[in-house]
């Protein structure tokens, strides 16, 4: 079937950007009480006395710490889908348990005899870890490290191993490795984790070539007790996921619209300074201490800070689908994640589905007379393509969108993209979002809407 839109653009290996900055809990101060009428100094009333003469009042008033709980989503539970695009769309980070195939790479370093698969206390088979991981090259961050500039060393997983973990040194942390950038992480890890059942397909698993079919935005994070994430919120426009493998994991939250209750992230959550920053007393705050077995989901640009509670190795990766795109568009119109190429994962995403749907158009030409039911990722992969149709419609709302050029500027193999904004590369799209179109009418004629 002849598109008329180039070929997906080549892909370039990046990065993702490191630690933005980004917190509530709360209190107010008390007002004393006046004199009395003898003119006499009252004593203040303690707080119980105080509320029992004004009523119930909120926890903040005499400064605890009081985050909200992060509601819990049972992936099993047949509403959870619906569930889960309510939390996203107002922001709410959850807690999805019964996860199955999460992280099963991770399966064979934790040891069989552990028993409770949802106790922090797994040991890990750290023979196995080095055998699969051990000569890569992974970040290093210190306990006071500088938000703007977090790495200062980059070591061997070995190393790490012999001079911190195993000698229960915390001074270091094991700091976002992005292992889809190795090829022996691409090998070992890779393709080794299932979808979630309770989110749209992840779009950024059509970006790179080099691991084509799964995301490259996979990290791993392995310290002792004491290391940390500090406070700061990721940029780029993708929701996050987070699991611990081993080790109970701290996290405070704080949502992504209370940012002037931050005070450029100079608030430090767990000790609010309210007299410096009174804002952050009114911030939306959740507090959870992930173990295995759970998996938190943030949704894009909520603020996160961690807090190893235990020797804890987890695990990270970020999603996209139809659901976070106007986040997604709204950091590539920003440009705030530069090592994020916005344009091409869009591109590489709308080829990739627009040839799934065309192989199970060719499958109902073929076999007119079957009553075989398409199959089931039809139905995410028709939402995905059409949210990218609708994404790439707005790019001429936008600035810089991708140009995805040939020798020749006409139709065929890639072989430079850039940003720009001339003519052609404004047609490009166009043309792409008319292939959708195209697509989009074929796969209703070959199927009768009764089994769409």
């Amino acid at each position: 079937r002849s598109r008329s839109s180039p070929s997906p653009s080549p892909t370039c290996t990046s990065d993702f950007p490191g630690p933005a900055s980004g917190g509530r809990m709360a209190s107010a101060a008390r007002a004393s009480r006046g004199a009395s009428a003898s003119h006499e100094k009252a004593s203040p009333p303690s707080p119980p006395a105080l509320q029992a003469s004004l009523g119930p009042m909120p926890a903040l008033l005499y400064g605890e710490l009081k985050p909200d709980q992060v509601p819990r989503v049972d992936c099993s539970d047949p509403q959870a889908p619906e569930l889960m695009r309510a939390l996203r769309l107002s922001g709410t980070p959850a807690i999805l348990v019964n996860v199955e195939g999460w992280a099963e790479f991770a399966e064979d370093w934790v040891e069989p005899e552990a028993g409770n698969q949802s106790s922090p206390e797994r040991p890990l088979r750290l023979a196995k870890i080095l055998e699969d991981i051990g000569d890569e090259e992974v970040p290093l961050v210190r306990q006071d490290y500088d938000v703007t500039r977090p790495v200062r060393h980059v070591t061997t997983v070995r190393e790490f191993v012999d001079k911190a973990w195993s000698v229960g040194d915390s001074t270091w942390y094991m700091h976002q490795w992005q292992f889809p950038l190795s090829e022996r992480g691409i090998k070992t890890l890779c393709h080794r984790c299932k979808p979630l059942p309770v989110v749209g397909q992840d779009l950024t698993r059509h970006w790179l070539d080099k691991c084509r079919g799964d995301t490259p935005f996979q990290y791993l994070f392995f310290g002792h007790a004491g290391t940390c994430t500090k406070l700061h919120r990721d940029t780029g426009g993708l929701d996050i996921t987070m699991a611990s493998i081993t080790g109970a994991k701290e996290c405070i939250l704080v949502h992504r619209d209370d940012s002037p209750c931050l005070y450029r992230g100079n608030v430090e959550p767990k000790r609010p300074d309210l007299d410096r920053y009174p804002l952050f007393a009114f911030a939306r705050v959740w507090r959870h201490v992930l173990v295995p077995g759970e998996v938190l989901y943030l949704p894009e640009g909520t603020y996160h800070e961690c807090h190893n509670l235990s020797p804890c190795l987890s695990y990270s990766r970020f999603h996209l689908d139809e659901l976070n795109l106007t986040g997604f568009l709204r950091s590539c119109n920003d440009g705030d994640a530069p090592e994020v190429s916005h344009e091409e994962i869009l591109w590489n995403a709308a080829h990739d589905l627009i040839r799934q749907v065309d192989a199970v158009i060719d499958q109902e030409q073929c076999n007119p007379a079957s009553s075989e039911q398409p199959p089931d990722s039809l139905d995410g992969t028709l939402q995905s393509l059409v949210a990218l149709r609708h994404a790439m419609h707005s790019f001429k709302d936008m600035r810089g969108p991708l140009s995805v050029a040939t020798d020749a500027r006409t139709s065929g193999a890639a072989t430079t993209c850039a940003a720009t904004n001339d003519a052609w590369a404004a047609d490009s799209w166009k043309l792409l979002v008319k292939d959708i179109d195209l697509c989009l009418e074929e796969i209703t004629e070959a199927i009768a809407p009764a089994r769409l």
